[in-house]
């Protein structure tokens, strides 16, 4: 294949990054880290103000909405950034034609949501749905511009542009949604927000990028065309994940009540901020150095050993607080009106402790372009993950989401570890390695954890919820020392955090 020459082309050389490729990824994970931890506080700070200005009826409403919209985000990104990211060789031209094909396929989203609106109506037998997909259609096309830029700086490293420019549109976006709920704008408050945060993302991402793509008629789209099947396979594996996820919500909202929707809706956002703060953001800063050393199995082996250790010391010991103090994040964050989301958080908390086996392996994969091998562990997934919702909600809204939980933990992960196995360098020692010891000491930490809760008695929530966060510090701080490796990756953090 022919590639034409353009002086910008130079943009997307990342050759001087394989100089102290490790060094550079130990930096871009803390970074990740640092950015994700001030995050997911002013989150929780954030949705503790809001859920005390809007209702969980109205979070309902809102929720009513996300299935169709986030399935159009997903799809509207298309695998940009693992393409960006993954692909040895990009240029000017090839970038540019993904950033135009990529605008129309969310224009063409936006349409689909915008049509969807009458439909969902009647559906939900909710005349306020459809206002808020009209509202909604403009998401697909701004995370399609969005998810560009990010693939851009993903590519050049540049995690902490990407975690400023993120933390800022939150920042933002939240501080007019508070205003608005303030001044009575009930769900349209978290509607704006929704909006205003992809929104600003695109503003701060391309200052901070200035990368402007040639013009449409200028680009060849037949030198993106492999580039385009590879996002696409990824694009498709995306699709069945965001509709095995939203196809809970669809039940909830066509099942339950208005109330018990925005129950699940506010704890799953809740539950899965460790995912979109942490873990999400964590693939800029390895699917990189992964893909570059795909051709050396004993440095790609041990660079995943350390990903999973570094991620399982945030995951482990956030699955433990959030499945063991449920009913104290409820009461802390929440508030008294939304104590029937104790039980739902409890169970997804189970969220944090699959997701580096969940996320890993599937980089992993990524890196050494088995887009395949992941599209069909994700359909299996999906299918999977699809009738434990259905057939759960017979039986209630907390037994469905028991069902899913055991589902991830009992079938999907254990199929991750085979698939990665069977189509990577990875082995089983690796695995063993790296998430054995782990697995053993969050079940001696929770089991205990549980027993301190019901044996000691404490004077408030607040109180209570402190002493647990710091009984599990300490716990992770004594897990950390105990093993050669984790002790090393705390030392470099700590001598970061002093320089």
């Amino acid at each position: 294949m022919k590639i034409t020459t353009d002086p910008r082309d130079q943009f997307f050389d990342t050759k001087h990054l394989h100089d102290n490729l490790m060094e550079r990824t130990s930096r871009a994970t803390f970074l990740v880290y640092l950015f994700a931890i001030v995050k997911t506080l002013f989150q929780v700070g954030s949705t503790a103000v809001l859920a005390r200005l809007i209702s969980p009826s109205e979070y309902g409403v809102v929720a009513l909405a996300m299935p169709a919209v986030l399935i159009a985000v997903g799809l509207a990104e298309f695998g940009l950034a693992e393409v960006m990211v993954q692909r040895p060789l990009m240029t000017q031209n090839i970038a540019s034609s993904l950033f135009w094909l990529n605008l129309c396929l969310g224009l063409l989203l936006a349409l689909a949501i915008v049509l969807l609106a009458v439909p969902a109506v009647n559906f939900y037998n909710d005349p306020r749905v459809g206002p808020i997909f009209f509202a909604f259609g403009s998401m697909a096309i701004l995370s399609s511009l969005v998810a560009q830029y990010i693939a851009i700086l993903r590519r050049k490293m540049l995690i902490r542009a990407i975690e400023q420019g993120t933390f800022g549109a939150m920042a933002c976006s939240v501080a007019i949604a508070i205003i608005l709920a303030k001044m009575g704008a009930g769900y349209w408050a978290i509607v704006s927000q929704t909006i205003l945060t992809p929104a600003l993302m695109l503003l701060f991402f391309f200052l901070s990028c200035r990368w402007i793509p040639s013009a449409p008629w200028r680009t060849t789209f037949s030198e993106a065309r492999s580039s385009l099947a590879f996002g696409g396979s990824l694009a498709g594996s995306r699709l069945l994940t965001q509709i095995a996820h939203n196809l809970g919500l669809a039940i909830v909202g066509h099942s339950f009540s208005d109330v018990q929707a925005g129950l699940y809706y506010r704890t799953w956002t809740l539950a899965n901020l460790p995912n979109t703060r942490f873990f999400g953001t964590l693939a800029g800063a390895y699917i990189h150095p992964l893909s570059r050393l795909q051709d050396d199995p004993v440095k790609f082996s041990d660079l995943f050993i350390r990903m999973i250790l570094r991620m399982n010391l945030l995951a482990m010991p956030l699955g433990i607080f959030i499945c063991s103090s449920a009913d104290l994040i409820v009461q802390t964050v929440l508030g008294e009106d939304w104590v029937g989301a104790e039980d739902i958080l409890k169970w997804l908390g189970i969220l944090s402790f699959v997701a580096p086996a969940f996320y890993g392996c599937q980089w992993s994969l990524l890196a050494i372009g088995k887009v395949k091998s992941i599209f069909y562990f994700r359909l299996f997934y999906a299918v999977s993950v699809a009738c434990a919702f259905y057939f759960g909600s017979y039986f209630g809204l907390e037994k469905m989401v028991t069902a899913f939980s055991l589902t991830l933990l009992v079938i999907v992960v254990p199929l991750a570890g085979y698939i990665t196995i069977r189509d990577s360098s990875i082995t089983l020692r690796d695995l063993v390695d790296a998430f054995l010891f782990d697995m053993i000491f969050a079940g001696v930490a929770f089991v205990s954890l549980l027993f301190m809760r019901h044996t000691m008695i404490f004077k408030s929530a607040f109180v209570e919820i402190v002493i647990v966060s710091i009984a599990i510090g300490l716990a992770y701080l004594i897990r950390v020392l105990l093993q050669t490796k984790t002790r090393r990756i705390f030392l470099q953090s700590v001598q970061r955090i002093f320089r």
